[in-house]
């Protein structure tokens, strides 16, 4: 079940996001509702692959991607966590009227939980979609001269903005040859959510890129060489044209 609450004062991260095993592995799930603005809700989803069919919904899907542990699912948290300033910021410049989180890592014949930085997981997959009113977004666009850059139909009153996630442990699995076992029929789905993607964000773990040796902070070769592969898979997996923002 699904951390949720409405106006609740503040809880803990980890409390907002428990683990529970599932029958591919483990997950985590938050959602947030604005308490005076619910006037429709964002629809629940059984599959990270799941897409949003709603009456009167257009849906927009960005793709994020990048090394492990670089702050992924914490970005994606903020949007359900109502007791940080970042959620304040978001808020503010795109007001939502409800936001979930699910972070979920496909794991099987384990009972430890995979969890490097407390308290999120070890992502496969992570989403997070809120949902805004169509006057909201349209606001936003002008606001950041983005207005020529879509177009909304005329029966649209309310747009889904949904983030995907894939992990840096389920990346190295899609640039595998001989991934998981518990990944494989993922990683199939995944190198095909690539294929389709048009844009994406590249996040970039800075404290293991690099490092202070003797002389002072420099470049780690060898981690580097890793980003400079990831990369140049991305470049091959997803279809032209195609932006990766890093």
């Amino acid at each position: 079940m699904a951390a949720s609450w409405v106006g609740q004062g503040p809880r803990s991260k980890a409390e907002t996001v428990p683990v529970e095993r599932t029958a591919y592995g483990f997950e985590q799930k938050a959602r947030w509702a604005h308490p005076d603005r619910q006037h429709e809700e964002v629809i629940e989803i059984d599959s990270p692959f799941a897409t949003f069919v709603a009456s009167g919904t257009m849906t927009f899907t960005f793709l994020l991607l990048g090394d492990k542990n670089a702050g992924k699912s914490t970005f994606l948290n903020a949007f359900v966590y109502p007791h940080e300033t970042a959620f304040l910021e978001i808020n503010s410049a795109l007001p939502m009227l409800s936001s979930t989180f699910r972070n979920t890592r496909f794991l099987q014949g384990t009972e430890a939980v995979p969890m490097d930085e407390i308290p999120f997981l070890d992502t496969d997959l992570g989403r997070t979609s809120f949902l805004v009113t169509r006057e909201d977004f349209l606001f936003f666009l002008d606001e950041n001269k983005l207005l020529e850059t879509v177009t909304l139909t005329d029966a649209t009153r309310y747009v889904v903005i949904q983030l995907l996630e894939i992990g840096g442990d389920h990346l190295t699995d899609l640039m595998s040859s001989s991934p998981h076992v518990s990944a494989i029929e993922l990683v199939g789905k995944s190198r095909r959510l690539l294929r389709t993607a048009k844009a994406g964000t590249y996040f970039v773990n800075a404290a293991v890129l690099f490092r202070r040796g003797a002389d002072g902070w420099g470049v780690d070769a060898d981690q580097l060489r890793a980003l400079y592969d990831r990369l140049a898979f991305l470049a091959d997996a997803m279809a032209l044209p195609f932006r990766l923002l890093v």
